[in-house]
């Protein structure tokens, strides 16, 4: 998402599926779901500055506790080399589903969302 505040603020980066073979998150069954924030990156596209922060994931209406992965570079005080969300479903219905992505744009504290859907 680089410097880019004003467009939207945040990206459903994936699902991922047991099929997806080059994936390392992907899971053996169901779904994973990828949220990226936006972010303010290094010219090498590492992540830098949180830009908004997620409020809140929904997942066909109902609210869910994503897992937050915030990964490291090697060495001492080193910078987030990836920082995502990420919400498996191990066992999710066939059909269309609906998630919906609740952002806090950190520079104004006003809310942002974007919904996307699937269907498996």
């Amino acid at each position: 998402m680089g410097q880019c505040a004003h467009r939207t603020a945040a990206g459903f980066d994936r699902r991922v599926t047991p099929k997806d073979t080059f994936e390392v998150a992907r899971p053996e069954k169901g779904v994973t779901l990828r949220v990226r924030c936006a972010w303010e990156n290094t010219t090498q596209g590492a992540p830098k500055k949180a830009l908004v922060e997620l409020v809140k994931l929904l997942v066909d209406g109902q609210e869910t506790t994503p897992k937050l992965v915030a990964k490291k570079g090697a060495g001492r005080g080193a910078a987030f080399e990836d920082y995502y969300h990420e919400l498996h479903l191990a066992t999710p219905a066939n059909g269309k589903h609906t998630v919906q992505a609740v952002v806090r744009v950190l520079a104004t504290m006003k809310e942002a969302s974007r919904t996307v859907e699937f269907t498996l």
